[in-house]
């Protein structure tokens, strides 16, 4: 833990840290940049879940529906991640090491990508025989779930991790 203490220190006394901390618009844009990236990202996956759910698009093909939304899906993840990446070493042992929400959103995201990549790896191999299904097979109908209420805890996490 010390070592991981030391490193945090470290990061917020790079030149980079200093400067989004210090400056009176980067951090707010970075931020704004790194919602923005949120909204892509969450409407795309939760697009995608709601109709592994059944709750919209049910005459669309599952698969059409994922090649056209993934893309954004993953242009929003990296776009979070990045700006993420920014905003915590502007304070990450201050602010972020020792904080229980922002603790909590990174092991929501780590669930979610392995519930992402279970479902890519297993159901989803197998969509063509489920892909015009208004009701999908209850795995998928599971990960669709899985996923929504995980990226629904990531968002509330971020968002309590400055208040807590």
């Amino acid at each position: 833990m010390e070592t991981l203490v030391a490193w945090c220190q470290w990061l917020e006394h790079t030149r980079i840290a200093t400067q989004i901390r210090e400056s009176l618009w980067v951090f707010p844009a970075i931020e704004t940049t790194h919602l923005l990236a949120m909204i892509v990202f969450v409407g795309s996956i939760g697009s995608l879940d709601l109709r592994l759910l059944g709750f919209a698009w049910k005459g669309e093909r599952v698969s059409q529906l994922s090649a056209r939304l993934l893309p954004w899906a993953i242009a929003g993840f990296f776009a979070m991640a990045l700006t993420g990446l920014l905003l915590f070493i502007s304070n990450a042992a201050k602010l972020y090491l020792n904080n229980t929400m922002f603790q909590l959103k990174l092991g929501l995201i780590v669930l979610a990508g392995i519930n992402a990549l279970a479902f890519h790896f297993t159901i989803y191999q197998r969509v063509t025989a489920w892909d015009l299904s208004p009701v999908t097979p209850l795995h998928a109908r599971l990960a669709g779930a899985a996923s929504l209420l995980l990226w629904i805890g990531v968002v509330i996490g971020g968002r309590w991790t400055g208040f807590v």
